[in-house]
């Protein structure tokens, strides 16, 4: 496989280059900075993003993922991969699956969402359930994107024409975190 890692922790860009030095690793944040100059991809995944601790309708959002699907060959797929569960749904950037079908919604292409569930064998899986809590797991959100070819320019047209559109926060843990702040 040909790999390109992006993260923001220094920490975690030096342990996975010690366990794989082969890896294109890099520090940062990934907005339009870092994908100039990165080539085409086949599947972009995408895990505790800061670009999605918000509103998944607000223009940074939108703007993020159109950026993300700039960078897939026609074609291919983008993939959000997020903690979901007990103590994880309390946090800003907990949403929920229809958050993300309505944010990919905004783009052509075919999405599909889907939660897979931690392990029942797990000791936390019961304590969560017999405390009348959801199940954790991660909850996968997938687009593939057009077989024609989709320029920046588009995607980004696609991600503000859905920022314009006036709607309430995607859900509940957004509204939640406005109000504490």
């Amino acid at each position: 496989f040909d790999v390109t890692g992006i993260d923001r922790s220094e920490e975690v860009i030096a342990a996975s280059r010690e366990l794989a030095p082969s890896l294109d690793l890099r520090y940062g944040q990934f907005d339009e900075t870092a994908i100039t100059g990165l080539r085409e991809f086949d599947v972009v995944l995408l895990r505790d993003f800061a670009g999605y601790d918000d509103d998944l309708f607000s223009a940074r959002s939108l703007t993020a993922t159109a950026n993300l699907l700039s960078c897939l060959r026609p074609g291919r797929v983008l993939v959000f991969l997020a903690r979901t569960g007990a103590a994880h749904l309390e946090t800003p950037a907990a949403h929920s699956i229809a958050c993300f079908q309505a944010h990919l919604g905004a783009f052509p292409g075919v999405a599909q969402t889907s939660v897979l569930p931690d392990s029942y064998a797990k000791p936390g899986t019961w304590k969560s359930l017999l405390a009348g809590q959801r199940p954790t797991g991660y909850l996968t959100a997938m687009m593939q994107i057009p077989a024609m070819p989709v320029s920046r320019e588009d995607w980004l047209e696609f991600a503000a024409s859905a920022a314009r559109v006036q709607r309430p926060p995607c859900c509940q843990a957004v509204q939640s975190a406005r109000s504490a702040a």
